[in-house]
């Protein structure tokens, strides 16, 4: 009984040794990692004042770290447009136009612009 308290005791304290060791990792700096952890793809465009979704061209974006996002087109012509974040990765600027981040997890990101709503997908 003593055994099973003592190893429960020691237990606990490696947990929250651990636990004290983490690192705290910004929402920016959580977001650029998922931004870059793959190159995206539009999924769906959806222009909300004309309550419609709109065909996109094949275009892959590529975010890189230093701040350089990579748009390379099916006929393989690359441009650039730098990005970043504004406040809290609330908004994220790309080139001249600021864009809502609602959504970025590992599977979709989803930007708003005025009444234009962006799903990107990972590229294949």
């Amino acid at each position: 009984m003593v055994k099973k308290a003592a190893i429960a005791i020691v237990s606990l304290a490696l947990m929250l040794g651990m636990a004290s060791c983490s690192v705290f990792v910004s929402k920016p700096e959580q977001y650029t990692q998922r931004l870059m952890r793959h190159s995206w793809v539009v999924n769906t465009y959806v222009d909300n004042s004309l309550n419609e979704v709109l065909d996109m061209p094949n275009i892959v974006y590529t975010f890189e770290e230093n701040g350089v996002l990579k748009k390379t087109y099916e006929n393989g012509e690359q441009y650039t447009a730098e990005w970043r974040f504004v406040g809290d990765a609330e908004y994220i600027v790309i080139g001249n136009n600021t864009f809502r981040l609602n959504t970025l997890t590992n599977k979709v990101m989803g930007l708003s612009y005025g009444d234009i709503d962006i799903f990107f997908v990972p590229a294949q």
